[in-house]
Formats: structure tokens, sequence, C-alpha cells
């Protein structure tokens, strides 16, 4: 029997199985996916297969290194966080995306790989916007996929 109260996870036959989890811990910022005609084939472009399932796409991930930046800084040792790839229109490289759906940290290094940036610039960025570096956890340990500069964010 099929529960059609799930979204199916799979798109098309294009587009890779989904890993599911469950979450952990509030979800104080989920991914925002209702959207009209116009916006949907604009996303669409850039191949996000998970878009419409994202919140489905959690993952787990204990962080440990000998830099205690993260804990210090977030008072944790994990990310919690929703995620999903995407690729820049006329490109075959696939970025991956994600944030922490329980206290709203995003990693940053995608968005300027994507724009071809040298993995510095999310550095250069913190250093030119004072106080910025002070709350951005780096993750240099862990999860390959997790590493990189993480931004708080509250606008959401």
């Amino acid at each position: 029997m099929n529960d059609s109260s799930q979204p199916n996870a799979r798109s098309s036959r294009n587009t890779p199985s989904l890993p599911r989890f469950k979450t952990q811990g509030p979800v104080r910022y989920p991914p925002f996916e209702d959207v009209n005609d116009a916006a949907a084939q604009e996303i669409a472009k850039y191949q996000i297969g998970a878009f419409g399932h994202i919140q489905q796409c959690c993952e787990h991930i204990p962080y440990n290194s000998a830099k205690k930046d993260f804990f210090e800084k977030t008072g944790r040792e994990s990310i919690e966080a929703f995620s999903y790839e995407f690729r820049v229109p006329g490109q075959q490289t696939a970025y991956k995306v994600m944030w922490d759906y329980n206290i709203g940290l995003v990693r940053m290094t995608p968005f300027f790989k994507s724009l071809g940036y040298a993995k510095t610039k999310p550095s250069q960025m913190l250093d030119k916007n004072p106080g910025l570096r002070d709350i951005s956890p780096s993750i240099t340990g862990g999860a390959v996929s997790a590493q990189g500069k993480l931004k708080i964010t509250t606008s959401f």
C-alpha cells in the first residue's frame, strides 16, 4: 500500500535515491519549497533533484577535530543538517548545500565554489565583515561534506 502522505523521494528516473533519516531536535529552519510556477521553473534550471523533498534529506554529522572552534561557538558536538545538491546551468559539477535546521548555520563554501572563487574566498569575506568570524565556525574535521565555513543566519 502506498502512503500518499509521504512525498515520493524520486522525482524522475534521473534523480538519485535520496537518503531518508529522521530529524533530531527541533526544526527551526525548514526548507522553503512552496513556490509558484515561475520560481519552480528557475529552480529546475539548477537540477535540484531533492526539491520538494529536502526535509527528507537529513544528516547527523558528528564533529571531531583538534580545533574546538565548532563546540566553542555553538555549544554542540554535531551538525543536524538538511542537504541537497545543485548544478549551475551549463556545468556538470554538483555543489552540496547544507544547513543546520536546529540553529541556522549554513555551509557557505558551495556558493563561493559555484561562482568560481578560490577556497580562501569565504575566509576573506569573513575578514571584511567585522564580528562575523567570531560567530562563524570553520569546519575542518569530521565529515568531508560538512567542511568549510558556516555562517549563522537569522534572516529566514
